[in-house]
């Protein structure tokens, strides 16, 4: 659900950054079960198309995760998410940091392999955005820290396709110019 909303808003208008604000908010929040269980904290910045396929997906499943085992899953937990803009050789970065505090006490079970949450932060951060993503699950809480670079990036939904096809004749028309009508009338 969280990729269907990310390419939802990517498609009604191609090669538009997106708010990480609402991003963070979206995919927090539905999973939260009261508003004091999370703490969002940071400028209002867009990221690339690019950045928010990545991101998307990574925020749902910390906020799952939390949900299921962590600190959204008691009433007390809280879930904090900051994020600030660094730089690093003259370029600026978004630094993000999800900490969860107040999860439930019981030990929870080692993962045997590492989980899809883990995948998505820590291999497609570096390798979509050029970053760096760790995700670690402690007793206290998980802390995931993750940064890339402020630049645009091709969306996989991006294409040179026209943005509307025409028919015209019969014909499927993508190039947006007028077909010309064939000559039917032959003279002797």
């Amino acid at each position: 659900m969280a990729l269907s909303r990310v390419q939802t808003l990517l498609t009604r208008v191609a090669n538009v950054s997106l708010s990480l604000r609402s991003i963070v908010v979206d995919e927090v929040s539905v999973q939260a079960q009261h508003e004091g269980q999370y703490e969002i904290e940071g400028p209002d910045i867009d990221i690339s198309p690019k950045a928010a396929e990545v991101m998307t997906p990574a925020l749902h499943e910390l906020s799952t995760n939390a949900l299921k085992y962590g600190a959204l899953s008691v009433p007390d937990g809280k879930v904090t998410v900051r994020w600030q803009i660094v730089d690093r050789r003259e370029t600026p970065w978004l630094s993000l940091d999800w900490t969860e505090c107040g999860q439930p006490t019981a030990e929870p079970e080692k993962p045997r392999r590492q989980g899809f949450g883990s995948e998505l932060i820590e291999g497609r951060i570096p390798y979509e955005l050029k970053g760096r993503g760790r995700l670690v699950i402690e007793p206290d809480g998980a802390r995931c820290h993750f940064e890339f670079p402020l630049k645009g990036a091709p969306s996989i939904l991006e294409t040179s396709a026209p943005q509307r096809a025409t028919v015209f004749g019969g014909t499927l028309d993508m190039t947006g110019e007028f077909d010309q009508p064939p000559n039917t009338c032959r003279r002797g």
